[in-house]
């Protein structure tokens, strides 16, 4: 089959929704698949082999070659030429990530990741009505996990039969998770945008500073680098903001640090990819309430905190409790499985036939 995986911002972003799509676009090359992504501009390629450590990484196509990332700017260079690029590709199957203004004629298949409230704040109906339309030009629409069916069918006036929910995935199988005895005394926390609160885990780390390190990984964050910079010296000093790093360097930070920090904030909970990779390496989580109970059980993975006081204490427990972060860890072991990238392959290729049923009706 020829797949094609479409992302409204660049690949070479080394977001969640980027790791989900090289790793169940590994899985599908390497079941000898042909896959190909489309994108509205990205200027990084390069730096994908890089930043994405998967044996098997498709080519991506790019829209436009000027820079730019506004929301007008993608649905200009989507309108104008997505239908046309995607349909050159002949694919048999389309998977659609962030909703965008094509055409389609393949079967293909939405992806919702969130409810993203970022476009048009306080005015929802412009938001509303545009996922309305782009929505119902696929066959069927997926969400990432079950908290989010009912929200987006809200959302974009959608039936909410017609959703499937469909997690992210993740290639456990090039990860090395690490016993605790070759663990450092470490928090990773990985994002700097604001809503993945990187503030949060580093209010909560400084009176554990005598205890461990922390490293915030990510495009750096002026406001993150001035709040770390006016601390005093020997709080200062235990706290790393390494930039954009490497995928392997990335898989070893989640390898071999105690405690993986998830403080995001989302409108509605979400299936994080964070917290997967975190799962792959056997790393317990600390994490808010926004992420998805289809993927994290408190007291089972990692630990529930929402206020600093609670943060701070999960991870004094994780640093120096050897009992209950072995526990954790195996109960991450055991989530893992769930989400890998061959099943949830099996889950889209499954789909596929779906959606060719109801295109097959409709001729």
């Amino acid at each position: 089959m020829k797949i094609v995986l479409t992302k409204r911002n660049p690949f070479s972003t080394p977001d969640g929704i980027s790791h989900f799509l090289f790793s169940l676009a590994n899985e599908l090359i390497t079941r000898g698949h042909e896959v190909v992504g489309v994108t509205t501009n990205d200027l990084a390629l390069d730096l994908i082999a890089e930043r994405f450590a998967y044996p098997h990484l498709p080519p991506i196509i790019s829209l436009n070659g000027v820079k730019g990332h506004n929301h007008l700017f993608a649905f200009t260079a989507w309108l104008r030429s997505g239908s046309e690029v995607i349909a050159a590709q002949k694919p048999d199957l389309i998977l659609v990530n962030g909703a965008v203004p094509c055409h389609y004629t393949a079967p293909s298949v939405t992806i919702a990741h969130d409810v993203d409230r970022r476009y048009f704040p306080g005015i929802p109906w412009p938001r509303r009505l545009y996922k309305s339309v782009t929505y119902r030009r696929t066959d069927r629409l997926v969400t990432t996990c079950s908290e989010l069916a009912e929200p987006v069918a809200r959302d974009a006036f959608f039936p909410i039969d017609k959703i499937d929910v469909i997690p992210t995935c993740i290639t456990p199988e090039l990860y090395h998770p690490r016993p605790l005895q070759e663990r450092t005394p470490a928090i990773l926390h990985i994002g700097m945008q604001n809503y993945k609160n990187p503030l949060a885990t580093i209010r909560a780390f400084l009176p554990l500073a005598n205890l461990a390190t922390l490293s915030i990984v990510g495009k750096i964050n002026p406001e993150v680098r001035h709040f770390v910079d006016s601390l005093p010296q020997h709080q200062r000093t235990k706290i790393e903001l390494p930039g954009i790093v490497s995928g392997d360097e990335l898989k070893r930070l989640l390898e071999t640090a105690r405690v993986v920090s998830v403080p995001s904030k989302y409108n509605f909970p979400v299936a994080s990819p964070t917290v997967l990779e975190a799962f792959a390496c056997h790393t317990p989580v600390v994490v808010s309430s926004y992420i998805s109970q289809d993927i994290f059980e408190p007291k089972t993975n990692g630990l529930l905190a929402d206020q600093e006081s609670e943060r701070m204490r999960a991870f004094e427990i994780l640093l120096t409790d050897d009992t209950q972060w072995k526990s954790l860890s195996q109960g991450a072991a055991n989530t893992v499985n769930r989400f890998s990238a061959a099943s949830v392959a099996d889950r889209y290729l499954a789909l596929f036939s779906t959606a060719n049923s109801v295109a097959s009706k409709a001729v």
